[in-house]
């Protein structure tokens, strides 16, 4: 019984870890597609 608790706990630590990665991951390259448009955006004016 104590050894599924442990495998679960690592398991939603793998999880949290692996989604919080991917936000990090999806943010960065969002600010750099937004720097880009800021960009486009100034050339044009």
């Amino acid at each position: 019984m104590g050894n599924t608790l442990i495998s679960l706990i690592l398991l939603s630590l793998l999880i949290l870890i692996f989604i919080s990665w991917l936000t990090t991951k999806t943010l960065k390259e969002g600010r750099e597609a937004l720097k880009e448009i800021g960009n486009l955006e100034n050339k044009k004016k």
